[in-house]
């Protein structure tokens, strides 16, 4: 703003202040998304390095998107919050108290420049899916095929 932009009841004007604004280039980061399947409680998605350094969370989305994503190695993990606290507990041995259950996405992504992962879906309950991982599934129908022929 220039002097005397903004203008107080006591006549008086603040100081010229000027500010850098940069915004971030899409096309530079990543994008991923995908779903939370089977959540019957609190929930918190964390998208971590490879070190498990996280790097962003996302806290009760069924539908999660995380933006701006810089190139490189990236794993998700979900934390079941059983009490709401918006992070992880480790239980307690004296009261044998469990720690909060966490369930982490197989894959390792790899984001590059400009690029979407679409479909990273998590499980949240698998036991109710007849017991079988995607994996274990997509191998029976490739059987079944094989045995048709």
């Amino acid at each position: 703003f220039g002097k005397a932009a903004i203008v107080g009841i006591e006549s008086d004007s603040l100081a010229q202040q000027s500010y850098n604004i940069t915004f971030l280039d899409l096309t530079k980061h990543g994008i991923i998304q995908g779903k939370i399947l089977n959540a019957n409680s609190n929930f918190i998605i964390e998208l971590t390095d490879e070190k498990y350094k996280v790097i962003d969370t996302i806290y009760n989305q069924t539908n999660y998107t995380f933006r701006y994503v810089k190139p490189g190695k990236y794993k998700i993990r979900v934390i079941i919050d059983e009490n709401g606290n918006a992070k992880w507990d480790s239980g307690n041995p004296l009261t044998f108290k469990q720690p909060e259950q966490i369930i982490f996405l197989e894959e390792l992504l790899t984001v590059k420049a400009n690029w979407e992962l679409i479909d990273k879906n998590i499980d949240l309950n698998p036991q109710e899916n007849s017991g079988n991982t995607a994996e274990e599934s997509e191998d029976k129908d490739v059987d079944k095929v094989d045995n048709n022929e």
